[in-house]
């Protein structure tokens, strides 16, 4: 599967600003919860800070991609 086929714009914020780690999780949310995703914020990122604990999700030069398990997901993929 190429990878365009599972990206949508509408979740992709390239020019996000924010001030932790917290803040920016929250607004990764936001987007997926107003693009048809997320069912629960707060549950959401609950559940992301749990993944969270288990270990760090950067990947190096301020880049990270935070995700988990959560039965607050409405889809994995809206457009299936």
């Amino acid at each position: 599967m190429a990878v365009k086929a599972i990206l949508d714009k509408e979740v992709i914020d390239l020019d996000m600003v924010a001030e932790d780690k917290e803040s920016a999780i929250r607004f990764l949310s936001d987007l997926l919860y107003k693009a048809g995703y997320v069912s629960d914020i707060d549950g959401f990122v609950k559940d992301v800070f749990v993944r969270e604990s288990e270990g760090i999700t950067g990947i190096g030069n301020h880049v990270a991609i935070p995700h988990g398990k959560s039965d607050f997901v409405k889809s994995r993929n809206r457009h299936r």
